[in-house]
């Protein structure tokens, strides 16, 4: 077998391509879906997501538990 290639510690990749990621995601997906991109995977808080959303910290924390609802009818959906 061949030798995988040299990678990239997941720091430097996360920093190089993150911000490109998450615009991504919230271009195709609703603010409810960004705000658990936003916090689950950016590592974002409620304020700032709040600041992202033009919204109250109590909506971004609304809009990332109804993306997590949202996330899990889907995936009973196609496993079930």
């Amino acid at each position: 077998m061949g030798r995988l290639p040299e990678m990239k510690p997941f720091e430097d990749v996360v920093a190089e391509y993150g911000p490109v990621v998450l615009r991504v995601c919230r271009a195709v997906l609703g603010p409810v879906e960004a705000a658990v991109a936003d916090h689950y995977l950016a590592g974002l808080s409620y304020a700032d997501i709040a600041e992202l959303l033009d919204n109250n910290e109590a909506a971004a924390r609304r809009a990332a538990a109804d993306g997590i609802n949202r996330l899990r009818a889907t995936c009973r959906k196609e496993v079930g």
